[in-house]
């Protein structure tokens, strides 16, 4: 079975944040190790053609890796990672002034994460807004809580950001075979590629 160290991204040279020409987008969440990541993840497969790379960050980070149930959640759904999109290695961190500074958009997880981002960074507040819904935390529920989580991101993405060109496995979808090796995704927007 296919599990977060298994699918490590392969060792391909890291670009230097000078190197990176697309602007940042910043997910925000409480910890960095579910909802933000998930969205960055997420947001960097989807949206994979365009001229924005997403990140992440919390308001009370403590270098704890990614949950487990995020990454398996992420790779039940096609989210392999890649270079720019190498989320099994990520690491919590905090926002900070220099992650705020470098996002050209900062969107928090819930109106709660934007309301604390406005008030700790004033200067930043026009760059801040938050999902369409609030996303629920799933910190230290099930598979399934993640995988719902998930699905609200995406749906929450879709809602901000439009259509995805990206294709990406249906959470209700049987493209895993009982070992939970992958088949080939299908498309949940019911468009070509």
């Amino acid at each position: 079975m296919k599990n977060c160290e298994t699918l490590l991204c392969p060792n391909e040279e890291k670009l230097s944040p000078k190197e990176i020409k697309k602007s940042q987008i910043l997910f925000v969440c409480t910890g960095n190790t579910c909802r933000s990541p998930m969205a960055a993840a997420l947001f960097n497969h989807l949206y994979t053609e365009g001229t924005r790379l997403a990140v992440s960050a919390g308001i009370a980070a403590d270098g704890s890796p990614i949950a487990k149930y995020a990454c398996e959640a992420l790779m039940k759904r096609g989210v392999l990672p890649t270079a720019e999109n190498d989320y099994p290695r990520h690491i919590s961190r905090a926002a900070d002034d220099i992650s705020m500074e470098n996002a050209e958009l900062i969107v928090g997880m819930t109106a709660s994460h934007a309301n604390s981002l406005i008030m700790k960074y004033p200067s930043f507040a026009t760059k801040i807004t938050v999902m369409p819904e609030d996303i629920p935390d799933p910190f230290g529920g099930s598979q399934d809580d993640y995988d719902r989580c998930l699905s609200a991101i995406e749906k929450g993405l879709t809602d901000a950001f439009g259509e995805a060109k990206s294709k990406i496995i249906s959470s209700e979808s049987s493209d895993c075979d009982e070992s939970g090796e992958f088949f080939d995704g299908k498309d949940i927007h019911g468009e070509d590629g």
